[in-house]
């Protein structure tokens, strides 16, 4: 078992820091590269939400990871209380995809308010055998 967290700054260079740093924490996680793929996009996608709706530029993101029993549990905390938004995406639009791919890959997410300082989006990806 393993777990890990990260404070990371609300601007765009903060969604490679957090790709790379997951990769790192996969690795040392002894998971594999088709194991560690999905999780990268995952944290990817939620990192990148956080960065683009939720509060002002000095708050930080939290990202927390947690490899156990062959599930990757993420959680991206941030200072925004509004539901994250899932619903359809024109097919012409740049963005608003990245909760189905998060839908895709993991086996189960949600969220949840953070009382008095936004919300907590959270997953799970299974790693190892399939």
């Amino acid at each position: 078992m393993s777990d890990a967290h990260w404070s990371l700054p609300r601007r765009a260079s903060s969604a490679g820091a957090a790709r790379s740093v997951i990769k790192e924490f996969m690795s040392e996680s002894g998971c594999s590269a088709a194991d560690t793929d999905p999780v990268v996009l995952v944290v990817s996608e939620l990192v990148s939400n956080a960065i683009l709706h939720a509060g002002g530029a000095d708050q930080l993101i939290e990202l927390r990871a947690d490899h156990h029993a062959g599930v990757v549990h993420i959680e991206v905390h941030d200072h925004d209380p509004r539901p994250p938004e899932t619903g359809p995406t024109p097919v012409d639009a740049d963005r608003g995809r990245g909760l189905l791919i998060v839908d895709q890959l993991a086996q189960e997410w949600g969220w949840e308010p953070v009382r008095g300082n936004g919300k907590r989006v959270w997953c799970e990806v299974a790693v190892g055998a399939r």
